[in-house]
């Protein structure tokens, strides 16, 4: 509850072939001569260049590159099998394989199918081909050359984005741009992992092994995704049909034991692929009491953590079926200055998802899904109150259809539908909580590229009855993007919602505490966002402006009777985020930097407007640091969280703060097998300073691990 490039070539063909023949003559033989990859990317539709694409050679950790027309050619590529994987925004993913070979250059094809919906399973939603700076996408191999343990930590990566977790071995939740946890929706493979009653999303239950991509979109989102996406979505897809075999494992600090499998068999059109995941650590450290808590020292107990997750997919013949499940069980030590020393949660379930696809100009797209989710809560001896022993069990079942018809006049036009229900047994809500909700959503969209294609322009807009409250919310999106060489323009005026949360409304009264089932709707309805972007070979820079209030932001607040209670207030919100990339023409390294600025204050009339809403730290940055070279591997990653306020008041603030973390692997081949050794180091100066007050962090940690995988990974079947 909330109480608590590579080298890019524009291969017009002359100068390119000139300077291969130059090379070629001058050192005599082609074995000198290093391996070539030509990758030529094609709409499957029309046949025309995509430009904006992005390849990836997935052997080759970190390599990523970019298409200026359509063409682009890869030069020194390492000799051997490999697969190269092509994405562009409003399109499907495209893997394909090669053989390099000294002296000669390979050739891929790739055609990209046509996406323009998002694959969300839930909230039915149009993800056009006019994308806006606001979207990020984090690759698997971009997230194994970091020294990222968890999803969370990877995540931090994208400027906006701030995580928090009160344990080593605790939930992590996830804010962008200032926002609280539950007005940002996290869709895995398909479904909606927000927890119906409290909102939330608990990014720890998603082993990162798993992970094959994350693509955040940053700011107002409803008209694409629907309710719960206010602030932003991050869509996490697993189970990659790209690997054969990969073997994991891990030990190391806070008595930290994890193994996991994945594998995939794929032969033509048919693909399977999954694993499993299982790890514990015992959490236990000790810390230094804050002065403002009483000084001293104490040890960190009951921060225990026990978890296993599998997952599988199952594709081909336009077809896909993914399944998840997963268990946790961890102690809820609470804060360092009223322990909590026997609390537990338990938390299991999984979930089942599929989808169809058909139509060659007119595609129909039906999309099914079920879930179900049981979290237990016990405390036979709090420090505080009575003891409790309270459980939730959540089912869910639905469904998406969604048609894209292209148009010579319009475009691409978008529509669909999506039917959602949901059912909740919670003992911590009372009895005027609704147990049975059906939500439902429709939306619609277009987009345009007239002329030559530089300039795309997008509409959507969506209506949403929740389920909860039989109220209807509309929200919408206008986007244009205009590309110039390698500068792009984009502009976006999106609104967007995220509906009060059953335990904000109904959770069951106690001493000190309120619930307020009059809350109204979380509300954006204008946020403009101005972004630019400058991709060339080897630096890739941008930057946005964003401004968008929020209307009946949910927050905690006391009455005069000091009672508190969630409340609705106004507050206004501007922001600006910058990154930046650099990286070597061989590809050996890469350096990476961001900052965000979100000044969100309380907008009371006649009041001081400079009070930032308490825990949403106003500066935030990464700096991020990797080379690999042919055996050895290493990355730096740096996180700033600037100052916050613990109250919603400019007291006792929170100074700002770097944590740095490290990783360093070796690669060799041990009797068949691609062995890859890798040091992890949480917190490389040993840092002790957190998010939230007096939730203590165990400082360094040290991980180690062993990651195996056969020789001739990558030969297909």
């Amino acid at each position: 509850m909330r109480v608590f490039s590579f080298f890019v070539a524009r291969t017009r063909r002359s100068g390119v072939l000139a300077v291969g023949a130059l090379a070629l003559s001058s050192v005599g033989a082609s074995g000198q001569w290093p391996a070539e990859l030509e990758v030529r990317v094609r709409d499957a539709v029309t046949g025309a260049p995509v430009t904006g694409a992005r390849i990836e050679i997935l052997d080759d950790a970190g390599a990523t590159w970019s298409v200026i027309d359509g063409d682009a050619l890869i030069q020194s590529v390492r000799e051997g099998l490999g697969r190269v994987s092509v994405s562009a925004l409003g399109y499907r993913s495209a893997v394909g394989r090669f053989e390099a070979r000294n002296g000669e250059r390979a050739i891929v094809d790739l055609a990209l199918e046509p996406e323009p919906l998002a694959l969300d399973g839930v909230e039915a939603s149009a993800r056009s081909s006019t994308e806006v700076a606001n979207v990020f996408r984090l690759s698997r191999e971009g997230i194994r050359g970091s020294a990222a343990t968890t999803l969370g930590e990877a995540l931090t990566a994208v400027p906006g984005v701030v995580i928090r977790r009160d344990d080593a071995g605790g939930a992590e939740t996830v804010s962008v741009r200032g926002s609280a946890s539950d007005a940002v929706l996290v869709i895995l493979d398909g479904v909606a992992v927000n927890d119906p009653i409290t909102g939330e999303a608990d990014l720890s239950r998603i082993p990162l092994t798993a992970v094959h991509e994350v693509v955040v979109h940053r700011g107002a989102a409803s008209a694409a995704f629907g309710p719960r996406a206010r602030a932003g979505a991050i869509e996490v897809r697993t189970a990659p049909a790209d690997e054969d075999l990969r073997v994991t494992v891990a030990g190391g600090s806070l008595g930290k034991r994890r193994a996991a499998l994945a594998a995939s068999w794929h032969a033509r059109e048919l693909s399977m692929s999954g694993g499993a995941e299982a790890g514990r650590s015992n959490g236990r450290f000790t810390y230094v009491v804050p002065d403002a808590a009483g000084g001293g020292s104490g040890r960190r107990n009951n921060a225990d953590r026990e978890g296993v997750a599998a997952w599988a997919a199952l594709e081909g013949g336009g077809l896909s079926t993914r399944v998840a499940l997963d268990r946790t069980e961890r102690g809820l030590p609470g804060a360092a200055y009223n322990p909590t020393r026997g609390a537990r949660q338990t938390d299991w379930g999984g979930q089942l998802s599929f989808g169809s696809e058909r139509g060659d100009n007119i595609r129909v797209r039906l999309e099914g899904f079920g879930a179900f989710r049981s979290n237990r809560y016990t405390d036979p001896d709090p420090p505080a109150g009575l003891a409790y022993d309270e459980e939730a069990r959540i089912g869910e079942l639905g469904g998406a259809i969604r048609t894209a018809v292209p148009s010579s006049r319009f475009g691409l036009l978008e529509a669909g539908m999506n039917l959602r229900s949901t059912h909740v047994e919670a003992a911590s809500l009372s009895g005027e909580a609704p147990a049975d909700g059906v939500h439902a959503g429709a939306f619609a969209g277009t987009t345009v590229r007239p002329g030559s294609g530089w300039l795309g322009i997008g509409v959507r807009v969506r209506v949403d009855r929740d389920g909860w409250t039989s109220r209807k919310y509309a929200s919408h999106a206008l986007t244009a993007s205009a590309t110039h060489g390698a500068v792009t323009v984009d502009l976006a005026q999106r609104s967007s919602f995220s509906p009060p949360t059953l335990a904000d409304q109904y959770f069951a009264e106690g001493v000190g505490v309120r619930p307020n089932p009059k809350l109204r709707a979380e509300r954006t309805p204008s946020e403009v966002e101005l972004g630019v972007r400058y991709s060339a070979a080897e630096w890739r820079v941008g930057g946005s402006l964003y401004t968008g209030d929020v209307i009946d932001l949910i927050v905690w607040q006391p009455d005069f009777r000091f009672i508190w209670s969630p409340a609705n207030a106004d507050v206004r919100r501007r922001g600006a985020e910058l990154w930046s990339e650099l990286r070597g023409r061989v590809r050996p390294w890469r350096v990476s930097a961001a900052y965000s600025h979100a000044r969100i204050v309380y907008d009371r009339p006649g009041e001081d407007d400079s009070v930032q809403v308490a825990y949403r730290p106003r500066n935030s940055a990464t700096l991020a640091a990797s080379w690999s070279g042919a055996r050895i591997h290493a990355s730096m990653t740096g996180r700033y969280i600037g100052q916050r306020f613990p109250v919603p008041a400019p007291l006792n603030p929170l100074p700002g703060f770097w944590s740095w973390d490290a990783a360093v692997g070796y690669s060799s081949r041990v009797a068949g097998w691609n062995v890859e050794t890798r040091v992890r180091v949480r917190r490389v100066l040993d840092e002790r300073q957190t998010l939230i007050f007096d939730f203590p962090d165990p400082g360094r940690t040290v991980e180690l691990g062993l990651e195996l995988t056969p020789q001739g990974n990558n030969q297909v079947l």
